[in-house]
């Protein structure tokens, strides 16, 4: 494994344009006003969470707030009553709680109450008085947990997070006073919050599990908790002031796909260099406790997490075989990062995901190597790039700000990940990390956004980060290069490289690493982007073997081809819903991004069809099958547009085409025969009808198409002037296939014509 560098993590030496080893790097400053999103616009999802949070501070001050649960591993069950000590400044006090627990009972001062229950939501009418006194309320509550993200259950093992019953808990002013007691049954252990429990003692067999018993007691001050109840084997140490406790669950029941898995080793002392990693840049762990759980990896479900102050699940990192691979902890470290958040500071997912992701690549960085660290970061790229298509676009960072977490984490880890990084390397690691520690001291306790994130990190650093905000959380979309460049050799020795760096689209003007390779060392220029097609000179020493465009993938961007792909997939989806407008602009990006594809082209052309430009798209669509000549389906599809059309000269033209290297297709051979009848080649008709009636005998009824051969003998006859036997051959047609309207019609006027029936 590679030395530990807990001081020289992305602490990197670049070339600076402007001399000097260690410049900083100079990034241009952007108007947003021009770009139609004023600086001051663009925190308003912001104000919105933290004006929400407050609101419901001010009209239910919860001064105490006491939990005590039953829990039940082996029947997955939990039984509970709170207490809640509020003072209220309206009649109803409002709380979330979990779906599947359901209210038995809302007493206070000894009464009942009346409440309403709807999904998650609790709504208690309030009795007299209430603004006179504090208000004790005491709820009572149980159910069977369901696995899922806030509450996960798996044999011998029930793991309650932060939000497992109350989500979030009422605000608690005091969190001295907030409490949570734990019983559960013979042969199980707790582990909640900052505190290793023993064993329960025996209890009596009751149907009540918890009737007797020892009762766990954490009173930390803490402002939420989380629990895990089951068999565990642990070990504790202590690392510093805090101590350090790691749990592995032991349940009698094994994960299907167990195999020759090894237990796993708790490799504490992995675990705490990680700790003192991170604790790096965030500074001192904030908790006198840390708990780490390990669960097999069939314990939980993809998704699911479960975490608290002090207190981290996670998925065990042993590979089958028993060796634990150094790429697995950066599980940790992505859990044990959101440890600090948003527990000490709740500044919302973009902090807690974010921030979290980018430490699990730091970590891999600083301890595997540097490709397994891209590896990860191109993951966590592909992630935004597929919620950025999954969206339509509309994915951008700024969805991490609202009032509760997006569902879609693979914008805040995917994006928020690079972001963070990115982010990084604009201020230096220095003023980086003790912007995060600022953070934590200025902000503790409280429930902050965007603005005061941001706010800190411009504080510590000096720096003017509004355009930073714009482009990288508020914009829905990623960048996309193109490099060209030359070198040329200089008289008095040395080489000048020059080129150019295109963008389309809207630019952004974050500036670029050119990482140029000298073949026995390389190094990195950046380069300042003040326009859409960006010119730069750079001189070297030796000649270079390559100049690559941002190697380590630094600043977040899609390629070209993958962009066009991303517009294809857009434009596909909103020419299914006819929307034709936004259809045409994704396809016609596709295509320009990509002139050499038939697909992109294709449908750029139709959607210049459907759009009413009907000459334009047929030059596109005629272009894109020469592109592809072996995409016969879009042949097809040109070739039967040319017919409604009734160009049947170019019709048949494609039709020919088709049949030349598919000459068995009875679909194209009915085309083929309703173009030449349109051209009055009749004879040449009579014998494609013939043709597809054989291919249709042939199949011995694995084509259903009896229709179709009626409908082109009908087609035949009616051109050749032999009514009754089109209309023969048109009542056959409609007897084969009742859905064939083309006949149905032909078959009423000519009776019509014919005067008979």
């Amino acid at each position: 494994m590679k030395a530990l560098r807990l001081l020289t993590l992305a602490s990197i030496v670049v070339a600076a344009p402007f001399g000097g080893a260690t410049a900083q790097i100079p990034f241009c400053p952007v108007s947003t006003d021009a770009a139609r999103a004023p600086a001051e616009r663009l925190f308003e999802r912001d104000d919105e969470r933290v004006g929400f949070a407050r609101e419901t501070l001010a009209s239910q001050d919860v001064t105490h707030h006491e939990i005590e649960l039953c829990v039940d591993p082996e029947r997955r069950w939990v039984s509970g009553v709170s207490t809640i000590t509020l003072e209220a400044t309206g009649p109803r006090a409002r709380f979330l709680l979990n779906e599947s627990l359901s209210v038995r009972t809302v007493r206070a001062d000894g009464a009942g109450l009346i409440f309403l229950r709807s999904g998650r939501i609790l709504e208690v009418n309030l009795p007299a008085g209430y603004a006179e006194r504090p208000l004790d309320i005491e709820i009572r509550y149980a159910g069977v947990v369901h696995p899922g993200r806030a509450v996960v259950a798996a044999p011998d093992l029930v793991l309650l997070g932060r939000e497992c019953c109350w989500y979030p808990a009422p605000a608690v002013a005091d969190p001295a006073t907030y409490r949570i007691l734990v019983r559960y049954p013979e042969g199980y252990g707790s582990v909640c919050t900052g505190v290793l429990s023993g064993m329960a003692p025996s209890l009596d067999d009751r149907e009540d599990p918890c009737a007797e018993g020892d009762v766990w007691i954490a009173g930390s001050p803490v402002s939420s908790a989380a629990v895990a109840v089951g068999r565990f084997e642990s070990e504790l140490s202590v690392l510093r002031s805090m101590f350090f406790s790691c749990h592995r669950a032991t349940g009698s029941a094994e994960p299907h796909d167990a195999g020759d898995r090894a237990p796993s080793a708790f490799r504490s002392a992995e675990l705490k260099e990680l700790v003192r990693f991170i604790e790096n840049c965030y500074g001192p762990y904030p908790y006198e406790w840390l708990n780490v759980v390990t669960v097999p990896e069939d314990y939980l479900a993809p998704e699911a997490e479960v975490s608290g102050p002090g207190f981290v699940v996670v998925r065990d990192p042993t590979h089958p075989g028993g060796t634990p691979g150094d790429e697995y902890l950066a599980r940790y470290a992505l859990a044990l990062s959101k440890s600090w958040w948003p527990y000490a500071v709740d500044a919302g997912v973009l902090v807690s995901e974010a921030l979290a992701a980018h430490t699990e690549i730091a970590w891999l960085e600083a301890t595997v190597d540097d490709e397994v660290a891209a590896e990860r970061r191109e993951m966590r790229l592909a992630q935004y790039v597929r919620a950025l298509s999954d969206s339509a676009g509309r994915a951008s960072l700024s969805s991490c700000l609202g009032l509760a977490p997006t569902a879609d984490r693979r914008i805040c880890r995917g994006k928020g990940a690079l972001v963070m990084g990115l982010l990084e390397q604009v201020l230096g690691r220095d003023a980086f990390c003790a912007a995060t520690r600022e953070l934590r001291e200025r902000h503790a306790g409280e429930t902050i956004g965007l603005r005061e994130f941001v706010a800190v990190l411009e504080d510590v650093s000096g720096s003017d980060l509004s355009w930073f905000v714009y482009e990288w959380v508020h914009r829905s979309d990623l960048p996309s290069y193109a490099l060209e460049y030359e070198t040329v050799a200089l008289e008095g020795g040395g080489h000048l490289v020059r080129g150019t760096i295109s963008q389309p689209g809207q630019i952004y003007r974050t500036p670029l690493p050119l990482t140029v390779d000298l073949g026995v060392w390389s190094y990195e220029e950046w380069i300042p982007i003040e326009s859409s097609v960006q010119d730069f000179a750079v001189e070297t020493g030796l000649e270079p073997l390559r100049v690559v465009l941002d190697a380590r993938r630094l600043v977040p961007r899609v390629e070209p081809a993958e962009l066009a792909r991303f517009h294809f997939e857009r434009g596909v989806v909103a020419g299914a819903a006819n929307e034709w407008g936004l259809a045409l602009e994704e396809l016609e990006a596709a295509a320009s991004l990509e002139p050499g594809s038939g697909d992109y082209s294709f449908g750029y052309g139709e959607a210049l069809v459907n759009s009413g430009r009907l000459a334009e798209g047929l030059g596109v669509l005629e272009t894109a099958v020469d592109l592809d000549p072996e995409g016969l389906a879009n042949r097809l599809w040109l070739a039967r547009l040319y017919l409604r059309l009734n160009d049947y000269e170019a019709a048949l033209a494609h039709l020919d085409a088709y049949l030349a290297r598919s000459p068995e297709h009875h679909d194209v051979h009915n085309e083929r025969a309703r173009a030449l009848i349109g051209l009055g080649r009749l004879d040449e008709a009579g014998r494609a009808v013939e043709k597809l009636r054989s291919l249709v005998v042939a199949s011995e009824g694995r084509v259903d198409s009896a229709g179709s051969v009626y409908l082109s003998a009908g087609r035949f006859h009616e051109a050749s002037g032999d009514l009754p036997a089109a209309v023969r051959a048109y009542r056959l047609a409609v007897e084969a296939e009742p859905d064939l309207v083309e006949a149905r019609e032909r078959l009423d006027a000519l009776a019509a014509q014919l005067g008979g029936p």
